[in-house]
């Protein structure tokens, strides 16, 4: 009941029931108070229960074990559909975010944190690099096929950022240039990555996942193959993204 209608998978099983959701909670623009507090009319008060029975049932019985510090980071190991939940958007019974409480973190393996670790020391000795990919002007299709739409804001967005940072350390690849194959090859030295393009997720069969760069030469997918092999040093990736779910878009 979190998710847009549209987003959820065909394919689950028999024994989780899919909730009865009123069709004004998939509207845009319901979708838009989900997880935004103030003054809000319509189905809000609806909207706002599946993410109070989450926190009860995720957040809840370990609340007392989880850091009393303020500011503290929670990070958080999800499993199998527990991925498609934002956990940052629970709502504890007071109507706090977790996010007020904490800084989240989210991982899909314990043993991740090592090899960040070892990838925060590697990154810490390099000289700063910021690499921003942006607007692709070929866009390649989506698993339906369809054509994605352009992103022109995107450009602005990474531009925005990069004028605020010193000239030597920025490398910008918008429009033609935001080739995988300058991805590739730019990547490895940056320390900061921001990606602001679409990202295709599908859930059942994750090696079609992508991002969308520039497609002229017929290569404008960046797959999960294609990130493992990329080798990266970065301190941060910022994935600035419109995501899809499947064969289904949403912003």
């Amino acid at each position: 009941a979190t998710l847009p209608k549209n987003s959820m998978r065909s394919g689950l099983p028999d024994t989780i029931k899919r909730p009865e959701i009123p069709p004004d909670v998939h509207h845009a623009g319901q979708l838009q108070t989900i997880a935004t507090r103030g003054q809000h009319s319509g189905s809000r008060a609806f909207s706002l229960k599946p993410w109070r029975r989450l926190y009860s049932l995720l957040i809840a019985p370990v609340a007392s074990a989880l850091p009393q510090e303020d500011d503290a980071l929670l990070t958080i190991v999800p499993s199998g559909s527990l991925f498609q939940v934002s956990f940052a958007a629970l709502v504890d019974p007071k109507g706090h975010y977790l996010v007020e409480r904490y800084r989240t973190h989210t991982i899909p393996m314990v043993g991740l944190l090592q090899y960040t670790r070892n990838n925060a020391v590697a990154a810490a000795s390099r000289p700063t690099h910021y690499l921003f990919i942006a607007a692709p002007n070929h866009l390649p299709a989506g698993l339906d096929g369809l054509p994605l739409p352009a992103l022109p804001g995107t450009a602005a967005e990474v531009h925005a950022v990069a004028e605020r940072l010193p000239p030597p350390q920025v490398t910008v690849l918008t429009g033609d240039d935001a080739l995988r194959l300058r991805v590739e090859r730019e990547a490895p030295a940056a320390t900061f990555l921001h990606f602001a393009t679409h990202a295709i997720v599908d859930s059942e069969h994750p090696e079609n996942t992508f991002l969308a760069l520039d497609n002229v030469w017929g290569a404008g997918r960046l797959t999960l193959d294609d990130i493992y092999a990329l080798h990266l040093h970065a301190r941060l990736v910022v994935l600035s993204i419109h995501r899809a779910f499947g064969q289904n878009s949403a912003e």
